[in-house]
């Protein structure tokens, strides 16, 4: 028998795994990789919101409408909230509600949540409606020690309004907006269309953002 012949032999005679084991490996590792893009879905826009801590002598109605924010040309203002914004978009969808007047009821309603679940100390998600007709749904979870914030709800509401006035007064598409206030608190809102709603999409620490900048009016009008 030539020796190519006998050396076939010799390896089908060889137990089956030995040569079906890289098969099951590739198998395995493709598994992962989609349970980790169905796990980590992305939402259609991020934005990132560091609420800064101030020190007033004003009165405690005062220090919710005041506070200073840096521009760039060196001056200045007196306004809601200081306000470094990072923003990006991945997805450009023309799922929309328009917020229009009605945009104060369902911050309040939104930042009045988010604060209770602060004083509580508690690290569960919760969802919820608001809005004009409740047509907006939102999905909530913050991270930290005690999942608290020293921010108050109006300044949390300031700048959710900044978010939605800075987007013609509209939520468009399944949002995420990280809220941070110094300390070890992180906020994560998830916010769009009750009807478009994406339910999978992923708020939480693992977002990244590639562009930022300054600014914003938060005062709710």
């Amino acid at each position: 028998m030539k020796p190519a012949l006998m050396n076939f032999f010799v390896l089908m005679s060889l137990p089956l795994f030995i040569y079906s084991m890289p098969t099951t490996e590739v198998t395995e590792v493709v598994n992962e990789t989609e349970a980790v893009n169905e796990a980590v879905k992305m939402p259609d826009s991020l934005a990132l919101y560091h609420l800064e801590d101030f020190e007033s002598e004003d009165s405690a109605l005062e220090k919710r409408r005041h506070v200073t924010v840096s521009l760039s040309h060196g001056v200045l203002l007196t306004v809601l909230i200081s306000l470094k914004v990072c923003e990006r978009i991945i997805t450009i969808t023309s799922h929309c509600v328009i917020i229009g007047g009605a945009i104060k009821d369902g911050i309040l309603q939104i930042s009045a949540a988010i604060k209770h679940v602060s004083n509580v100390k508690t690290c569960s998600t919760f969802t919820g409606h608001a809005g004009p007709n409740s047509n907006l749904f939102y999905r909530y979870h913050s991270t930290g020690r005690h999942c608290d914030t020293t921010a108050e709800q109006e300044t949390i509401a300031g700048a959710i309004e900044h978010h939605i006035k800075n987007h013609g007064h509209k939520i468009c598409g399944t949002q995420c907006l990280e809220l941070t206030h110094g300390g070890t608190w992180h906020g994560y809102l998830l916010i769009g269309p009750a009807s478009n709603f994406d339910h999978k999409a992923y708020c939480g620490p693992e977002v990244s953002f590639k562009h930022c900048d300054s600014g914003g009016k938060g005062d709710i009008n």
